[in-house]
């Protein structure tokens, strides 16, 4: 495929996940009437999860479709712009911090980051390799999902926190999600550059599991519902709280992909010079 039919693909991709994920908003109302945050804490949590599922099955599609033409870092990345859409129509921390629900927040945060690396699996079995990640003749294909490369490269998702810490300091819907994207882009680039020559299958569920851990620890500080309630009021939570599961999610998806993308003309330079 040229590059004009390329790219109203995926712009017509864009808008098509991002309106599949819209579509998902209404199921996710809270009992006191705000959208979202999580499908867990919804009026009818188990029809919420299984549009979301749905949802999340048809972006995922349409993101394997723009991965074939491109690659598979395209295609996450696709899926993570709807989902970004979806949690930016949602209602923040307040939502959570007044009725003392952060454990559902941790539990979601858990499950999304094993369903991003079921569909990282799924987008790379269907797109291929990414093509510019290339190993050098001689030396072995290092397995994806269990080669120490793999795992190196996925403890680069760690980098997600402290950046997070620095950027959201208020639980503004359009702040945490930025925190959480320029975070993943830092883990796709340095995850990336720690292996570069392995398939990153698993650094983009990484940032997501490293926010389930940040969370966790918020919660542990928040204690009790009524003090999750007047630390919210006196801005005293943990920065690590303030990031929504979707905000994860999306950010991600979206970040981890630019990251990607970035390092490629890292390491063009570093072959340049080398040769």
């Amino acid at each position: 495929m040229t590059a004009l039919p390329r790219q109203l693909l995926f712009i017509a991709a864009l808008v098509a996940t991002a309106l599949i994920c819209l579509a998902v908003a209404p199921f996710m109302r809270q009992v006191s009437g705000a959208l979202g945050p999580t499908v867990i804490t919804s009026q009818s949590p188990l029809l919420a999860v299984i549009v979301m599922l749905i949802a999340l099955f048809l972006a995922t599609g349409i993101g394997m479709l723009v991965g074939r033409t491109s690659n598979a870092s395209v295609g996450m990345f696709v899926v993570g712009f709807g989902l970004a859409v979806l949690s930016l129509n949602l209602a923040p921390l307040q939502e959570i911090a007044f009725h003392g629900k952060l454990p559902p927040v941790v539990f979601s945060l858990a499950v999304w980051s094993g369903l991003i690396l079921l569909m990282s699996i799924l987008m790379f079995r269907v797109c291929g390799p990414i093509p510019q990640i290339r190993v050098l003749p001689g030396e072995p294909v290092p397995d994806p999902l269990r080669s120490q490369s793999a795992l190196q490269s996925c403890a680069c998702g760690l980098i997600v926190l402290p950046i997070v810490w620095i950027i959201a300091r208020t639980p503004a819907d359009g702040q945490t999600l930025a925190a959480v994207t320029i975070g993943g882009t830092l883990v796709g680039l340095a995850g990336r550059l720690v292996a570069p020559s392995v398939q990153p299958v698993l650094l983009f569920a990484s940032p997501c599991a490293a926010g389930f851990l940040g969370a966790l620890w918020g919660w542990f500080e928040a204690g009790t519902a009524t003090q999750l309630a007047n630390n919210y009021v006196l801005r005293e939570l943990l920065p690590l709280s303030y990031p929504m599961p979707l905000d994860y999610v999306a950010g991600s998806l979206m970040g981890v992909s630019i990251g990607i993308g970035w390092s490629q003309s890292f390491l063009e330079d570093e072959s340049q010079q080398s040769t």
